[in-house]
């Protein structure tokens, strides 16, 4: 990928999120010229140790007479859409929150792009998106969202695939796992949280049985799943799964963090259904990432939360 980056301009948005800032710092490592679009609020904390390196743009309203002129400035031969509502803001409307950000604010990002000569734009989808289908999930299978989020980034992915059928713009659309790693911050994620408990040895409740299944993909695979989709073209049009493509119980993950930390607490299950929003199963099928990209894992649950850990035994602190 060194050969297809090199020199390459790039235009991330939300790229200085968690799993932006990490997308970022792999581009400039492999030699792309790397411009950053973001929301007039958002901060760059993540970024400060690439100032001089990344280009920032604040866009204060997502519309295509305003992301036209930015756009024709950095000129990006490749894109890459991490810009997302993932969790309600409050005073915000849910759904037309929701809708609004990812749904219409990236019709108006395409229809400024398509008047670039893109190579490709990489969509970040979810697998929220699959809700209520059965697992492992697939790319073929009607997908069912159970929750705002999960209806609002469907109906993005399911645009721009008719975008492209419609006009051959060049995008892909990736639907991610449950991503984790270093830096995360703790908040509703699941394994940080478990982590943060252990280090302040503060038992941990898992309201339900436990035995609903996910599916943690650490952020350096996941990132390398986006860039690979970037580098091939005929990836172009198609919507591609990532994950570590196992089913791993919430319990199993819970037990394997505290049991990596000495056995701190104690870690214990309640008879509560499911959240709203939430399923039972939530795993991926990955052949055709696999297949199409020749992408595959390369870090085992055992050994990302292994890494993670280290990074919060380290900065904790930060949090309380």
């Amino acid at each position: 990928m060194e050969d297809f980056f090199a020199h390459k301009r790039v235009a991330v948005t939300g790229g200085a999120g968690f799993i932006g800032s990490y997308l970022v710092q792999e581009l400039i490592r492999l030699g792309a010229d790397v411009a950053v679009l973001l929301d007039g609020a958002s901060p760059t904390t993540r970024l400060e140790g690439l100032v001089g390196t990344v280009r920032i743009h604040r866009i204060g309203v997502w519309r295509r007479a305003i992301l036209g002129p930015v756009l024709q400035d950095i000129r990006p031969q490749v894109m890459f859409h991490l810009r997302a509502a993932i969790n309600q803001v409050p005073g915000q409307a849910g759904k037309e929150y929701f809708f609004q950000v990812n749904v219409e604010d990236t019709k108006e990002l395409v229809y400024a792009a398509r008047e670039l000569a893109l190579e490709a734009f990489v969509n970040t989808g979810t697998i929220a998106e699959y809700g209520a289908a059965p697992a492992p999930f697939r790319e073929d299978v009607e997908a069912e969202p159970i929750s705002e989020y999960g209806e609002s980034k469907l109906a993005a992915t399911l645009w721009l695939k008719s975008f492209y059928e419609e006009h051959g713009f060049p995008v892909v659309s990736m639907r991610s796992s449950v991503v984790y790693g270093p830096g995360q911050p703790p908040h509703s994620y699941l394994i940080p949280n478990i982590i943060m408990s252990c280090l302040q040895k503060k038992d941990f409740h898992i309201a339900s049985s436990g035995l609903q299944t996910r599916d943690p993909l650490f952020v350096g695979d996941d990132v390398q799943g986006l860039l690979m989709a970037a580098a091939t073209p005929k990836a172009c049009g198609e919507i591609i799964n990532l994950g570590l493509g196992e089913q791993h119980t919430v319990l199993k993950i819970a037990r394997l963090i505290n049991q990596k930390l000495g056995d701190l607490i104690k870690v214990t299950t309640g008879s509560d259904v499911d959240r709203p929003g939430e399923n039972e199963h939530y795993w991926q099928d990955i052949g055709k990432a696999q297949q199409l990209l020749g992408w595959s894992p390369q870090v085992s649950l055992e050994e990302g939360i292994q890494k993670t850990i280290a990074w919060y035994q380290e900065h904790y602190k930060d949090f309380i």
